[in-house]
């Protein structure tokens, strides 16, 4: 059963089931779509947000650090054939969208938008104004330091394999036939702009509707969090923009146009 799939288990009689969850590197751009609907409405379509997957998501990036930009692993290893095939453009819509998590690791993780274990959802309009600007200054939220530090080394080994990735592959456009010149700019930016202006764009209309996602999570302290991932950084300007133009859609836009080699 593949990612995002609706299931039930029904049984006749009182039963203790188990289970568990595979990533795969072919389907992580469903994974990626699934995790964010999990965040935005919770309870409403699951009964799980599965939080040790995020430490799995870390474990991945540094897999595929290894494997792709130092080259750990060689042909002949069981664990090459788990690594993205990047010789194809779809491949290298899954490593940009894998990326794209991982950087937005912090922002999905339910535990961002949590004051601590003692501060309900509800109450935090009853903190001083002295604990609140500590919140503001710091970011205080319920992720613990050893996560924040795991986060923190996953997301510089996904831009670390957006760098490699775009210095390895040449990226050809079907409609003129010419490489893609500086596709990290014309491609990846683009990409991962739209999906921060999705994000706020999924959080606005499930507010309207009135379903509940990530406790404590709002439209706007979900906007800080996305701007606090770019900040000072060159991709500002880019999702600021992003955002204002309100995108609806995760998933890059022409996946047909292009062709990838090696």
């Amino acid at each position: 059963m593949g990612p995002d799939c609706p299931h039930w288990v029904y049984t006749p009689f009182h039963t203790i089931c188990s289970g568990g969850h595979y990533t795969a590197s072919a389907t992580i751009q469903d994974t990626m779509i699934g995790l964010i609907h999990t965040f935005m409405l919770d309870s409403f379509i699951s009964n799980t947000n599965h939080t040790p997957t995020r430490i799995l998501l870390c474990r991945l990036a540094s897999f595929y650090y290894q494997g792709l930009v130092k080259k750990k692993y060689n042909k002949h290893e069981i664990a090459h054939a788990h690594l993205l095939d990047v010789e194809n453009f779809s491949s290298v819509i899954d490593l940009m969208s894998f990326c794209n998590l991982i950087i937005f690791i912090n922002v999905l993780d339910f535990k961002t938008y949590m004051y601590n274990k003692y501060i309900a959802a509800n109450n935090v309009k009853e903190l001083s104004h002295e604990r609140l600007a500590a919140i503001e200054a710091f970011d205080f939220n319920a992720v613990v330091p050893k996560d924040r530090m795991r986060y923190q080394h996953a997301r510089g080994q996904a831009y670390a394999l957006i760098d490699w990735l775009f210095k390895s592959v040449n990226i050809i456009d079907k409609q003129t036939k010419q490489p893609v010149k500086d596709p990290r700019t014309s491609l990846w930016i683009p990409y991962i702009s739209q999906q921060a202006s999705a994000l706020l764009a999924y959080r606005n209309k499930a507010e309207e509707a009135k379903l509940k996602g990530a406790p404590g999570c709002t439209p706007a302290t979900l906007k800080r969090q996305i701007l606090l991932c770019f900040q000072d950084s060159l991709l500002e300007d880019f999702v600021n923009d992003a955002i204002e133009l309100e995108h609806e859609v995760f998933t890059f836009l022409e996946p047909h146009r292009y062709e990838a080699t090696r």
